[in-house]
């Protein structure tokens, strides 16, 4: 459960945490650990440029790198950070002009206007995330798609459009 110290950059977090007050790591689950980390690290810089991704690095490493800082930023309730880093990635799935990564990208960043409280926003992205599956055709976009939908819906009072999307994941 706990992290040895040797185990890598996010393993020494535990020991770095625990040096500056942080709260424990122990019974997080891994976005909660990567949060601590974070904010042990000092990570509240507004640009991300300096995490180890070069400066030169292709449109679609930038996007997938992008996406997962998204997600983890996400995960750990750094909602603002989350919207901002993804809105950043549909910069680059639009211009990357693949209409899965598109939907996927808008996906991730209705999930995050969703966990925000920020409903019409999510419903509107996640009804463009499904134009796009629906035209790519992409059974695990459509499935990913369907499931973020089936959550707002839900949260919107919707029990059939939930229930539908739902079975339309799986």
């Amino acid at each position: 459960e706990g992290w040895p110290a040797d185990q890598g950059h996010l393993g020494g977090a535990r020991n770095r945490a625990q040096a500056v007050g942080e709260p424990q790591l122990e019974g997080r689950g891994l976005l909660g650990r990567v949060a601590v980390h974070l904010e042990v690290e000092g990570e509240n810089r507004q640009a991300i440029g300096n995490w180890g991704l070069p400066a030169d690095a292709a449109p679609l490493t930038r996007l997938r790198f992008l996406g997962a800082q998204a997600h983890v930023r996400n995960g750990a309730g750094r909602l603002e950070d989350a919207i901002r880093i993804g809105h950043q990635a549909l910069k680059i799935a639009e211009a990357l002009a693949v209409p899965w990564r598109d939907a996927e990208a808008r996906n991730e960043l209705a999930y995050s206007y969703y966990q925000a409280k920020q409903i019409e926003r999510a419903a509107s992205l996640g009804e463009e995330a499904m134009a796009l599956a629906l035209r790519d055709g992409d059974p695990t976009t459509l499935a990913h798609v369907s499931t973020v939908q089936g959550i707002i819906r839900g949260d919107q009072g919707d029990t059939q459009g939930e229930r539908l999307s739902l079975q339309a994941a799986l």
